[in-house]
């Protein structure tokens, strides 16, 4: 985890807290990966619950929530996963997700009634790939193609804001990427 990640974290952190329909929500983080955006959002929930396919991930996480009795960390997928959530949110990682749609459904699954569907993502720049040699090689996505396939499964966008880009070093120049957050109603 990088001072830059958790810049981009904070930004979606109160992103979030600016359209949150509900006090002291029950958010599910899918993908949560090192748990970078659990920093800040934890604070907000009544329960956090924390997944990802990655056990070294799970295991990290597990250690540096000591203390924090509303954080819940599980190594599982989001089809393994049951009960109702208020939020259900991808920082930066549905782009690592092979069947969008089939994802986006069983998100819908997991929110209550009125729940909100967050998803923190950025721009692909085809000048510089990150994520070529992962098991899904995905850049990321343009706002109006997962404002589309949001909406294809039933969800209504609510707001979309731009945050702090994405930087990282790649063959050894600084690339920056264009993140945003779309915040969708059940």
């Amino acid at each position: 985890m990088n001072d830059k990640d958790l810049i981009i974290a904070k930004d979606f952190y109160q992103c979030v807290c600016k359209h949150m329909k509900c006090s002291k929500p029950m958010i599910l983080e899918i993908g949560c990966g090192y748990g970078v955006a659990s920093t800040y959002m934890w604070q907000i929930a009544d329960c956090l619950t924390l997944t990802d396919t990655d056990e070294e991930a799970i295991d990290y996480i597990s250690s540096q929530t000591n203390g924090k009795d509303n954080i819940i960390a599980k190594c599982m997928s989001s089809d393994q996963i049951e009960g109702k959530f208020d939020v259900v949110y991808y920082f930066l990682s549905l782009h690592h997700i092979s069947d969008i749609k089939a994802e986006l459904k069983e998100a819908k699954r997991l929110l209550a009634e009125d729940g909100q569907l967050i998803i923190c993502d950025y721009r692909p720049d085809p000048h510089y790939l990150m994520h070529q040699h992962d098991y899904v090689p995905h850049e990321g996505f343009e706002i109006n193609e997962l404002v589309e396939k949001i909406s294809c499964n039933g969800f209504h966008i609510q707001a979309i804001s731009e945050l702090t880009p994405l930087e990282r070093i790649i063959h050894n120049e600084l690339a920056k990427f264009s993140v945003y957050v779309i915040i969708a109603n059940r």
